[in-house]
């Protein structure tokens, strides 16, 4: 109780202060008066937001388009063989490089989906990748069967039927070795 003789409570009860309305009002006023703010800017300022913010967007798509045209400008420039296995060097390591993150990331996608679920959700998890597991088994085992059986691999008889020229290569480049380190 107060000195007015009403209890502390009563005011909680019947609804929020003076004080807490004209705070909520203000915050209402910031919220409401921020897409006009960004508006008012000038054109240059709103682009360089809008280059700050998806700046990787961007580079990708100067990567895609500087490559489109790199590639038709030097379709025409008839380089050496030498010159593009230089110039699809970073490309290669690049797609390398993505392959290489791509496992790695599912599995642990995975493993952190399936530490998520409650018990019997796993129990079904289980049973259903053990059912894809053994019908993917059996459907590869069929095809493997099947052209065994069709394809005969390892008669000799094929084998002499068939004109096997060989292939002639030469010795190796230095170019090639030392993109064979990179890659």
């Amino acid at each position: 109780m107060d000195r007015a003789g009403t209890s502390s409570n009563a005011a909680s009860i019947s609804g929020p202060s003076l004080a807490t309305c004209r705070s909520e009002k203000v915050k209402m006023g910031e919220y409401s008066t921020a897409h006009i703010e960004v508006r008012a800017l000038p054109l240059a300022a709103r682009l360089r937001k809008f280059a700050k913010e998806h700046l990787f967007l961007l580079l990708t798509l100067a990567g895609v388009i500087a490559g489109v045209v790199l590639g038709l400008g030097l379709r025409h420039a008839n380089p050496s063989e030498s010159t593009i296995v230089l110039i699809g060097m970073p490309g290669e390591v690049f797609m390398r490089s993505l392959r290489m993150l791509v496992l790695p990331m599912m599995i642990a996608s995975i493993i952190t989906g399936s530490a998520n679920l409650s018990g019997k959700a796993k129990g079904k998890m289980a049973l259903l990748t053990f059912s894809i597991f053994i019908s993917t088994s059996f459907v590869g085992s069929l095809i493997g069967l099947v052209f065994v059986t069709t394809v005969h691999p390892g008669n000799p008889d094929l084998k002499s039927s068939i004109d096997v020229v060989e292939e002639i290569r030469g010795e190796p480049q230095i170019l090639d070795t030392f993109l064979d380190l990179v890659r």
